[in-house]
């Protein structure tokens, strides 16, 4: 089933390798912006998951600016056709 919004959250790890969801956001068909924030002081921001409604599984160049911007954060694009493939930017 496509999905017509774009959708992302922050998935967050603490000090001893636990994963929790962060920040949550939706956007129109092309464009969401997240806060890349944790919600626990102690967590810190591992990756970035978002869906693309326009079955394209590559990120955007906004995708990887948003990785540089933010400590090369892992972006993950999320499918229909193609599941979850996660990519990090390259200094």
């Amino acid at each position: 089933m496509a999905e017509d919004k774009e959708k992302a959250f922050i998935v967050c790890t603490d000090r001893r390798g636990n994963l929790s969801r962060g920040a949550t956001a939706t956007g129109d068909i092309s464009n969401v912006s997240v806060p890349v924030k944790c919600k626990r002081p102690t967590e810190k921001p591992l990756a970035i998951v978002h869906n693309h409604p326009s079955n394209i599984p590559l990120p955007s160049e906004k995708d990887m600016q948003t990785s540089r911007t933010h400590n090369d954060i892992v972006i993950c694009v999320r499918t229909d056709g193609h599941g979850v493939k996660c990519y990090q930017s390259k200094k």
